[in-house]
Parts: C-alpha cells; structure tokens; sequence
C-alpha cells in the first residue's frame, strides 16, 4: 500500500506540474493576458488539488522555468491607472492689469476669470478657493479678499505710505510685512511682530495652523527662517538658518514642514533647489533637484512660491516662464497670458 501511494502521489505531482505549465502557456500565448490569469490558474488548480496543498507548492517549486513566465506575466499586465489630480488643479495669476483668472496646470490654458478689480494689483496670495491680492496705487488701496464666486471685500485697508514688501495667506490669515513690521490678522483681531534694524524681511508664509514663516536677510546676507504663533518681536520667535550656501529667497509651508527656494550656485543664480525643513531643528528633510532657469531673472523680489495638495511647487517669477517641481521632476509651463498681454507679477496655487 505504501509504495501504491508513494507511484500515486508522483502521478498526482507530474498532472499538477503539467495542468500548470499548460494553463501557463494558455496565459503567454494570450496577446492581453488577464491581469488576474496567474492567481485564477493557482486557484483552480489549489480547489483540484485542495487535500494535497503541499502538493501544488511543490509543484510550482520544482519548476524553474515556469517562474520565469510568471514575472513576465505579471509585467506585461495592464498598467496601473495614474492617480487622478486634485481639484481645481489650477493656479492664479494677473493676465491683464487688474485680471485674476485662474490657469490650468497641464496645459497653462486660461480656465476663467474670477475677477476685475478697480485698480491693478500687485502680488496675489491664496487660501484655498480664496485669492487675496495687494492693491496699492490709485484711490483705494488695501488688502481685497476675493471669493470663488469673484466677490471682492477689503479685509485689510492699507495707508497711500505703507510699501508691502511681503504677502502671504493661510489658514483664514493674512500677513504682510511693510515699514518694519509683520502685520498678521484674521477673524477680527491683528497682531503686529516689530522688525528689528538689520533685518529684511523678504518672504512670508502662513501655515495651515496659522503658523508664520518670515524670511529675513542680514546686512551680511545671511538668510534665516522665524517660526512662531504668537510674539510681538521678530526676535522672540526661534529661528533656523535656511538650507544651502547660498540663502533662500523665498519660502512657504507644505504640511508641517518649510520649503525654500534657494540658487544653487550663487554667483550665477542660473540654478536653484526647493529644499524641505524641519521648522523646529532645521534639518533638511528633502535636498531638491536643481533645476535651470537660465536666461531669466528669478530673485527675491521677483520669484514666489506656492505648493497645491499634491505636494507640487511652482516657481512663478515677474515675466518668465514658470518651474513645476513635483518630486524630482522639474518641468517648464509658460507664462500665464491672456489673448494680448502676460502676468508681469507671479502667479500661486490656490485651493
């Protein structure tokens, strides 16, 4: 009886190495096999076979060859779908002297225009469906809030001798900095973080938990990022020195981490990084490729920074192209243009 099972189980091993081979060479001679031929075969041939389990993994293991199939099975299936975007997917900009209209990101094709306000604004901040712009020439100046619908409302009225170095919005907050001061308000109350003499401020941003990010410049040129809540004195809130040799030039939040936008070689500026950092111990969490902008003047006072919910960056500066850095891909989108005329202050994600 022993060596009649023994003659049996080698009969039962040579089928289940045949049936699978077979239904292996069914599968490759398929032009578009099933992305789920091989776990089907398996487990047809497992309900067979299913007193004998050990059986079929011998089976499979004692053929070499076969597994060889396998892989090409599974690499020659259907790829996987891309992830789908994250809406509006778009970004804002200034197309025509007082225009906000938004722009796609793939295509850079005008989508709609938002807004006209009464005088032509300068720099344009965002807060999720929200766009904030700067309006500082003409009879009313102010900071204009405009919602998704194009309804405008001044949230922050602006003196005709209040110069807005920096602007930023997050988190149902807006700052700016302007006359040796970081003015941060929001919900009805506003706060003002006294600049100390030596210090620049050249960039904000505001975090989704309210939380500011100040770039300053020392007379030496040394860069450094303040982190903080609540303070009324630069000075009070802890600093980390911006990644790199070379001093960022501009910053934003993405998540609970700071991005800064750096040049790489610094004599030149014709390359730069956005790096990532640990607001609290300023360790760097992500280097940043570099990328080129060769050609074109991308400076402190020119560049600004913005992240959307995928995590990507755009680098939009006054009259250039634009820079999308959505890991280590860089790619080049144009400048933001109505029919006749183009964006000459940057452009931001917004939403």
């Amino acid at each position: 009886m022993n060596d009649f099972h023994r003659g049996q189980g080698r009969d039962d091993h040579e089928r289940a190495v045949h049936e699978v081979r077979r239904r292996l060479a069914d599968a490759v001679d398929d032009v578009e096999p099933a992305p789920d031929a091989l776990p089907r075969l398996l487990s047809e041939v497992r309900r067979r076979r299913s007193p004998r389990r050990p059986l079929i993994a011998a089976a499979v293991a004692g053929a070499a060859a076969v597994t060889a199939v396998v892989v090409a099975i599974v690499q020659v299936g259907p790829p996987r779908p891309e992830p789908a975007g994250v809406a509006p997917n778009s970004y804002v900009a200034q197309p025509e002297p007082g225009v906000i209209a938004t722009f796609d990101v793939g295509s850079g094709r005008q989508l709609d225009r938002i807004a006209r306000t009464p005088v032509p604004g300068g720099t344009i901040a965002a807060d999720e469906d929200r766009v904030y712009v700067v309006l500082q020439n003409g009879a009313e100046q102010g900071i204009v809030e405009i919602d998704a619908a194009g309804e405008q409302r001044i949230v922050e009225p602006l003196s005709e001798h209040r110069d807005v170095r920096a602007f930023a919005a997050g988190a149902g907050t807006v700052a700016y900095a302007g006359n040796r001061e970081v003015v941060v308000g929001g919900g009805g109350t506003q706060r003002r973080i006294a600049v100390p003499p030596g210090l620049d401020v050249l960039d904000l941003a505001v975090g989704d938990d309210g939380r500011i990010a100040v770039l300053t410049r020392s007379q030496q040129g040394h860069t450094q990022v303040h982190v903080g809540s609540e303070a009324t004195e630069l000075a009070a809130l802890p600093t980390v020195p911006t990644p790199g040799d070379c001093g960022a030039i501009a910053v934003e939040w993405t998540g609970t981490e700071v991005a800064a936008l750096s040049p790489v070689d610094c004599d030149r500026g014709e390359r730069f990084r956005v790096s990532t950092f640990d607001p609290g111990s300023g360790e760097v969490v992500g280097g940043g490729v570099p990328f080129s902008v060769a050609g074109h003047r991308v400076d402190a006072d020119s560049v600004q920074l913005s992240t959307d919910k995928l995590g990507r960056f755009l680098v939009s500066a006054s009259g250039t192209p634009q820079w999308l850095i959505d890991g280590g891909t860089v790619d080049v989108l144009p400048a933001p243009c109505s029919e006749d005329t183009c964006a000459t202050t940057p452009a931001t994600f917004w939403g």
